[in-house]
Parts: structure tokens; sequence; C-alpha cells
């Protein structure tokens, strides 16, 4: 499984980079938080992403994050029942690492996702049952140390 890369952007979305590590170009998905960091460095400026590797029968995807702690956010949404990688990366789409990490710990339900793509029926319901099924699986509702690095 790819764990981390490390190159420069050989082009940037909002949804999908191209990561260009040693002359191969790698198709990551990333959420927003993580093309606002892309978006800032120069064009042509080196750069490491955590990676979750997602493996199906039919295809392998890179999912990649600025933070070790976005992709512990990310993978805890992925323990959820009904949550997949592209829901969970809406997730983190729609709102700060802060914003979920604050969802996690508060029992009472309430995050909202803002992203745009998130806010079809249902949306706000998903936003909150991924919170609350994050909780669930952290120890005393917090994500950890290691998932407060960016918060």
């Amino acid at each position: 499984m790819i764990g981390y890369l490390r190159g420069r952007r050989q082009a940037l979305g909002p949804e999908l980079l191209v990561l260009d590590v040693g002359g191969v170009g790698y198709s990551v998905r990333i959420p927003l938080s993580t093309w606002f960091e892309l978006d800032r460095l120069e064009a042509d400026a080196e750069f490491g992403l955590h990676i979750h590797t997602h493996v199906r029968a039919d295809a392998i995807e890179l999912f990649g994050f600025w933070s070790e702690a976005e992709r512990t956010l990310f993978e805890h949404c992925l323990s959820v029942t009904g949550i997949g990688p592209r829901l969970a990366q809406v997730v983190l789409s729609g709102g700060s690492t802060a914003d979920l990490l604050t969802a996690v710990a508060d029992p009472n339900p309430g995050y909202r996702p803002q992203d745009r793509r998130a806010n079809g029926p249902g949306a706000e319901r998903e936003g909150e049952d991924a919170a609350g099924g994050v909780r669930r699986r952290t120890p005393t509702g917090r994500a950890g140390a290691g998932a407060r690095e960016r918060a």
C-alpha cells in the first residue's frame, strides 16, 4: 500500500491532483482543505502528501491529505457503516479538521458539511452520522493526539 508520496504537482483541481513523483504521474483525490494548502505553493514546489490507498475489485484509488490528522479522520470516517471514501472526502471538505474534531468530541449532533457537493438530500444527516460514528470509534470521543496536529 502507498502511505506517502513526495513530488511536484502536474495538475491541480479542487478534487483531483496529478502528482509527479520521479516522472510518474499519480492521480490523487484530495479534500478541499488539502487543495487550499497546495494552491498556496509555487507551481514547481516539491511537497509530500499522506496517502490512503483504497483498493476495490475494479480500481485502485489514492486519497491524499496535507496532514496525518486529516488522513486519520478520513480513515475513521471510513469505519462508519455506509460511508465510503468519496463521502468521507466530502465530509472532510465540509469543514476544517478542527471543526470535525469538535463534532467528534461533542456528544450533541451538530456537524453540518459546508461543501456544496454535500448539500443534497440527507447531507446534514450524513455529516451528523459520520461525526457520531467516528465519536463511537475513538477513545472517549477524541481523535487522539496524532489527529490534533492540524487542529
